[in-house]
């Protein structure tokens, strides 16, 4: 490739074609089709940074290094100067698998099968905690803990995406956002949810360990945020039936 206006500027590609546009707040996410010169055809993602080339040098570092010590993160294929060339996780997002859960079940809810999704997805947080800790001096937290931001494929679950992540807070704020996320995702508030996201804080606090207290304030933080953000009414007797 060698005109510069294309989205790819690489020599190792001779053709590529965009399959979709994901949906992201700050940059253009895309899922292409890349033919290299091999004859190869591969399915890629092409995460171009628009907010903030920081972001990029950040992601980039963090997903080497985890993946290197074992985390289930995408393989960045390669960079330029304003994006990167990522594997493309085939699977669906856990928000999907979420969403045809409850559907599935309605109000007659299968807490083995939802314990499964659970643990996974805490498991696979903790080995985050743990592999930041060991090979960067400090436990990061994912942050952004969108459920399209998982993808489960077979029996693994993976993370993709790294901007956020930081290592200034504590798991409780994970895990607080996650129960405020399942909880609003529409529809908001239903049964299912409710039922769901107090088997989740029994997991946390029984088996991950995590601080009930702490994760009480960072489930209220989140829902101010999300009223601020999205113009949602949270029910103000939510957190006494969840906790």
């Amino acid at each position: 490739m060698k005109n510069s206006n294309l989205i790819i500027n690489s020599d190792e590609i001779d053709l590529y074609m965009i399959k979709e546009k994901f949906k992201s707040r700050k940059n253009e996410v895309y899922y292409i089709s890349i033919k290299n010169k091999y004859d190869r055809i591969m399915p890629c993602v092409l995460k171009r940074y628009i907010a903030s080339k920081d972001n990029k040098s950040k992601e980039t570092f963090l997903l080497k290094i985890l993946r290197e010590n074992g985390l289930n993160v995408p393989r960045i294929y390669f960079e330029g100067i304003d994006y990167i060339l990522l594997e493309y996780i085939s699977g669906k997002t856990l928000l999907e698998v979420i969403t045809n859960l409850e559907n599935k079940q309605g109000e007659n809810i299968d807490f083995k099968k939802n314990y499964e999704i659970i643990c996974k997805l805490l498991n696979w947080l903790e080995n985050l905690y743990y592999i930041s800790k060991k090979a960067l001096g400090k436990a990061y937290v994912f942050e952004d803990v969108n459920f399209r931001n998982f993808i489960i494929k077979g029996d693994k679950i993976y993370g993709v995406d790294f901007e956020d992540c930081h290592c200034k807070g504590h798991k409780e704020r994970d895990g607080g956002r996650i129960c405020a996320f399942l909880l609003t995702y529409n529809p908001a508030f239903t049964k299912w949810k409710m039922e769901v996201t107090k088997l989740v804080i029994e997991i946390m606090t029984k088996e991950f360990n995590y601080d009930r207290n702490l994760l009480r304030e960072e489930v209220t933080r989140e829902f101010s945020a999300i009223e601020k953000r999205r113009g949602m009414k949270i029910p103000g007797d939510i957190i006494k039936k969840i906790f």
